[in-house]
């Protein structure tokens, strides 16, 4: 092989293990900031005492999308995410460490006194709407058994149904 030809071909294939090695190093790093489904990020997960509830993207109902770039602390151990639906539509997740349940019994008489229950896997949900019109929202309260606590609000004319699958698709 002329000399030239070494030294470029030396040059190239230096070049090729850097940018494979750069790549790799990527990789790590992206999935260390993810955790083990890529949706929470690390970074917010870490921030709070509790495991962080969300929807199996893959058990949504269709036309509904967890928005993987909403996750963030409102304030300390408060996570808020969204799922979006229609054009523009949001459903606001707030997670935080469970309180008592005359706590959790107060917000409910205070905030939706007339409700209705729906038992799920991992706890039971009250359904309710809050506000004065025109700015009805639906809202629902979800203590996970033995995890943190959800509070749920979306527009006045989300599907209740829908919500509900919403809610039975949690996972951590």
């Amino acid at each position: 092989m002329p000399e030239g030809t070494k030294h470029g071909f030396s040059k190239r294939l230096f070049f090729l293990v850097a940018l494979l090695l750069l790549a790799g190093l990527a990789a790590i790093g992206f999935c260390k900031g993810v955790n083990h489904n890529g949706v929470v990020p690390k970074k917010i997960q870490n921030s709070v005492n509790f495991p962080i509830y969300y929807p199996d993207l893959k058990k949504l109902p269709t036309g509904y999308n967890l928005d993987p770039r909403s996750f963030r602390l409102a304030q300390a151990g408060v996570v808020l995410f969204t799922v979006t639906y229609g054009r523009g539509k949001d459903i606001i997740f707030s997670e935080e460490e469970q309180p008592s349940s005359k706590n959790i019994d107060k917000f409910i008489s205070d905030y939706i006194p007339v409700n209705m229950s729906s038992e799920l896997a991992v706890g039971q949900a009250k359904l309710g709407a809050y506000g004065p019109a025109p700015n009805i929202r639906t809202i629902a309260s979800l203590p996970i058994t033995k995890g943190p606590w959800l509070i749920i609000t979306a527009p006045s004319d989300t599907n209740q149904n829908e919500l509900v699958k919403i809610l039975q698709a949690l996972t951590k």
